[in-house]
């Protein structure tokens, strides 16, 4: 069983297109269980995307994908309503934090209010998933292992990878802008 876990709407000015209810209309066609709407530092679309996946019966899964004070991005789901209360208090920190357009928050801000949060690599800015596009496995797997990567596994807990299987970081870098090279690297063992 499939659910995206990391979807922008047109809240994401410039990485998303469509509306939350169109994100959950798409669902709904592809048969997903789930869904979870990861616009960039806000929640600007979660009561509508909520809304409408509750009507359409697929689960809403409230998250943010979060710019960190060095410029990378960590995606955050809220796993319950302590992690809702938490990714709010975050993303007022962060935008706070930075100037207009530029929200930054530290890993110790995140660690403070980890609680009912789960936590992904994040996107193409995220640190891992950078050193996997530029084909260094061995640089990848020294940032998964960086003490910023082991603060965020530690602080939040939740970077889980199952049963024995290594934690496993894919990328998809366009060669143009017909064609994509899959790269797949062992992190964290």
């Amino acid at each position: 069983m499939y659910a995206e876990l990391h979807c922008h709407s047109h809240y994401s000015l410039l990485d998303g297109a469509a509306a939350p209810e169109a994100l959950v209309a798409r669902a709904v066609e592809l048969g997903l269980p789930a869904l979870a709407l990861t616009d960039h530092d806000g929640l600007y679309g979660a009561v509508a995307f909520w809304r409408a996946a509750r009507a359409q019966g697929v689960q809403p899964i409230i998250g943010a994908e979060l710019t960190l004070a060095h410029g990378s991005h960590l995606t955050l789901l809220a796993e319950n309503q302590a992690g809702y209360a938490n990714l709010s208090r975050l993303i007022s920190r962060g935008q706070l934090a930075g100037s207009k357009g530029h929200p930054m928050l530290t890993i110790e801000e995140m660690a403070q209010h980890s609680a009912g949060l789960l936590c992904l690599t994040g996107c193409r800015r995220g640190a891992v998933a950078r050193d996997v596009q530029a084909d260094d496995p061995v640089r990848a797997g020294r940032s998964a292992g960086s003490a910023q990567f082991r603060l965020q596994r530690l602080a939040l807990g939740h970077i889980r990878s199952t049963g024995n299987s290594p934690l496993t970081v894919r990328a998809y870098a366009a060669q143009d802008t017909r064609t994509a090279k899959r790269r797949s690297s062992p992190l964290v063992e």
